[in-house]
């Protein structure tokens, strides 16, 4: 449990990453990237997950120190 309140309706266990510098948690549910506080629980962010190709996805993310990417 990371917040107090439900944040998405959809939770899979793959596809989530941690910004150590900005303490955040991201993860995808139902078309977004979210990003949750890690200190309060609540949305950081929450974009649109835009593919080019139609039923295309990926499930796995990863966190870059040296430019602060996902």
């Amino acid at each position: 449990m990371i917040s107090p309140v439900s944040i998405a309706q959809i939770y899979t266990a793959v596809g989530n990453a941690i910004d150590p510098h900005q303490m955040l948690y991201y993860f995808q549910s139902e078309g977004k990237l979210i990003g949750v506080d890690l200190y309060n629980g609540q949305i950081f962010s929450q974009p649109n997950i835009m593919l080019e190709e139609q039923g295309t996805y990926f499930n796995n993310m990863a966190y870059s120190c040296v430019d602060t990417t996902i």
